[in-house]
């Protein structure tokens, strides 16, 4: 039996009060003449972005996410229960167009056999909105290319008369990016001997997640402008990948010793490059 999961979201766009912000259906009265303090509309909050993200670690496990809610945006709570389609089917399309808008921020579909999203939530009677959950497996996540799966209100039953979708808020899309467990931000030293002297530190030192047991920086030994690459090995090892450039050519880094506290998170790793002719004694403590 697969085991499951239930996290709470990262969120980096804060969901935001929507009933109030313009709605283009109602403007254009694609729904008549109505009362606008009195118009009931079913909604996917979010802020005008429309985008909600997340970071999720890179397990391999079966993950119900909770991603949002559906609101009735009403004065009054439902009257009766009020059951809401959902679908992902215009993913595809909604991640085309993000895409065009943000050429330098770029997403991808999730492939739709990849993913569970419920095909209907329900706001019972006297609520006014309800939670939904997307369930994924982390483990197929892109570090470098967050997932995406647009969810859109394809239909309403129940709740009475004169209750519809939102012209601006009946979609919204969830980005899924990864993160591995040793990305963090560490207080770094380094003592460096060799080709030269000297003594680095840094309080805030982030790493970033190359892959689901390896994490980089910019810089070597916070000396060289290079590229390192920190890969966490099941022995409690660390093996060190030095570069003059993210993809750029090889410092040929040879690790001396290295050590990881899983109970920590802390690592130390001495390791040389160029042939031995630079020895860099690393350590990171985790903030």
């Amino acid at each position: 039996m697969k085991k499951l999961k239930y996290i709470l979201p990262a969120l980096i766009a804060m969901i935001s009060i929507t009933s109030c912000l313009k709605d283009d259906k109602i403007d254009n009265q694609t729904y008549g003449m109505i009362n606008l303090d009195k118009y009931d509309l079913v909604e996917i909050p979010s802020d005008a972005s429309h985008v909600k993200r997340f970071s999720l670690l890179l397990d391999n496990i079966d993950t119900a996410v909770n991603v949002g809610t559906v609101r009735l945006a009403s004065e009054k709570p439902a009257a009766s229960d009020i059951v809401i389609g959902l679908s992902a089917a215009n993913t595809s399309e909604a991640v085309d167009s993000f895409n065009l808008a943000n050429p330098n921020n770029l997403i991808q579909a999730y492939p739709a056999d990849q993913f569970k999203l419920p095909a209907s939530v329900t706001i019972p009677k006297g609520a006014q909105d309800v939670s939904f959950q997307i369930t994924i497996n982390p483990s197929q996540l892109d570090p470098q290319l967050p997932k995406a799966i647009a969810v859109q209100i394809t239909g309403i039953e129940g709740g009475g008369d004169g209750i519809q979708v939102s012209g601006n808020f009946g979609q919204n899309i969830f980005v899924f990016g990864a993160k591995s467990k040793y990305e963090a931000s560490y207080t770094y030293k380094c003592k460096i001997s060799g080709g030269a002297t000297a003594n680095t530190s840094e309080s805030d030192w982030p790493l970033e997640t190359v892959s689901e047991n390896t994490v980089s920086a910019d810089g070597i030994g916070d000396y060289f402008s290079g590229y390192t690459e920190y890969t966490f090995n099941g022995d409690g090892t660390v093996t060190v990948a030095a570069f003059d450039s993210k993809g750029g050519s090889s410092y040929g880094a040879s690790v001396v010793s290295s050590h990881y506290d899983e109970a920590t998170g802390d690592f130390s790793v001495k390791f040389t490059i160029l042939g031995g002719g630079y020895t860099f004694d690393e350590t990171f403590v985790r903030n």
